[in-house]
């Protein structure tokens, strides 16, 4: 193996990490469930919003001024 093939190695293992990367960042921070109600939030709005706290209905609630969500 020579200088040109242990490079060519190095760049196909950094490319698969840099491609891996955003997917393993997307979940990473997100919340499984719900800080305030407690209730799972879903998957499509946890890939939308990475590092999400509250499921939608308490995030609107939170956003209409009515104080922090309740807790269920």
């Amino acid at each position: 193996m020579d200088f040109a093939d242990s490079a060519q190695i190095q760049e196909e293992l950094l490319r698969q990490i840099a491609l891996a990367e955003p997917e393993l960042k997307k979940n990473r921070f997100s919340k499984l469930h719900c800080e305030s109600c407690g209730r799972s939030i879903p998957e499509p709005r946890r890939a939308a919003l990475p590092g999400v706290s509250y499921c939608i209905n308490c995030k609107k609630q939170m956003e209409r001024g009515d104080g922090k969500a309740q807790r269920y």
